[in-house]
């Protein structure tokens, strides 16, 4: 990268337009590339060896678009919830997934099926703008193995 002299700041690496964000190590059309990969069904570790990224970066490009997506989602006016285990990582771990049943969308998303699985969703909810104790109805996918 460029380098200019800055004479209050001393030498300072010139921005690019192809950054994702300062000093990223990754460009900003690689991670929506990765991004777009994983939302059509490929795993982060296939999607990794085609651009001779290390897993880890693609991970990170992942862990900071789902970042993104959150802080940008408020979840004021959710009424009626629905929630929903899925397995993972070999079905030994859960991700509870809990759904605003009223606008069709994922409200918060929270890993563990413990007792206190069912207070995280509803402090997500909070923190994104949301009132757990106006939710009224909600409804749960119950599988017993």
């Amino acid at each position: 990268m460029p380098r200019a002299g800055c004479p209050g700041h001393g030498a300072r690496t010139v921005r690019t337009p192809w950054e994702a964000r300062p000093s990223s190590h990754l460009a900003a059309p690689f991670e929506a590339r990765v991004v777009a990969a994983v939302m059509s069904g490929a795993t982060a570790s296939a999607v990794a060896p085609r651009p001779r990224e290390a897993d880890g970066r693609t991970w990170a490009a992942l862990r900071r678009a789902a970042a993104g997506a959150r802080r940008a989602v408020g979840c004021s006016g959710v009424a009626r919830a629905g929630v929903d285990d899925a397995p993972r990582a070999g079905r030994r771990a859960h991700v509870s997934v809990t759904a605003d049943l009223g606008a069709g969308r994922v409200a918060a998303a929270t890993d563990g099926r413990d007792r206190g699985a069912p207070a995280r969703p509803c402090a997500q909810l909070e923190a994104h703008g949301g009132d757990a104790p106006a939710v009224s109805e909600v409804t749960r996918d119950v599988c017993i193995q």
